[in-house]
This record gives C-alpha cells, sequence and structure tokens, in this order.
C-alpha cells in the first residue's frame, strides 16, 4: 500500500512539473509574439517616417526656383565675353 502512495506522488510531481513548464513555455511563446508586434509597429512607423521625410525632401527639391541664379550666370557670361 506504501508503494501505491509513492508511485501515485510520483505521478503528481510529473504533472505538477510538466504542467508548469508547459505553462512557462506559453508564457515565453506569448511574449515573443508581443516582442514581434511592437518590433513590426516600430518597424512601421520608421518606414512610414522614412516616407514622408522623402516626401518633404523631394518637394523641397521641386520647390526650389532655379531661375535666380539666371542673373548670376549671365553676369558671369558677360565678363568672359569682356575678356
Amino acid at each position: 500500500m506504501n508503494d501505491n502512495r509513492q508511485q501515485f506522488y510520483f505521478a503528481i510531481a510529473i504533472v505538477a512539473i510538466l504542467a508548469t513548464g508547459g505553462f512557462a513555455m506559453l508564457e515565453v511563446a506569448d511574449t515573443m509574439t508581443d516582442l514581434a508586434l511592437i518590433e513590426s509597429s516600430f518597424y512601421g512607423v520608421v518606414r512610414n517616417g522614412d516616407a514622408r521625410l522623402s516626401a518633404e525632401i523631394s518637394r523641397s527639391i521641386v520647390d526650389i526656383d532655379f531661375n535666380v541664379l539666371d542673373k548670376e550666370f549671365e553676369d558671369i557670361d558677360e565678363e568672359i565675353n569682356n575678356l
């Protein structure tokens, strides 16, 4: 009878250890999933920020008036012709 009680306690201990290990693995998997979601959202924010920055730079380049320098170039051409 004493032998059966020891086997019963051993089986209970094994089940408790496996249940605890399984719970720990589920928590680790949940944490890794959360971290992956956070990482992807940060990537999305950075990528959107890069896209907005690129669009702003492109808009700034388009807005530059290159005709401002035409007068300067004409003066340089006249000085070269006068030489």
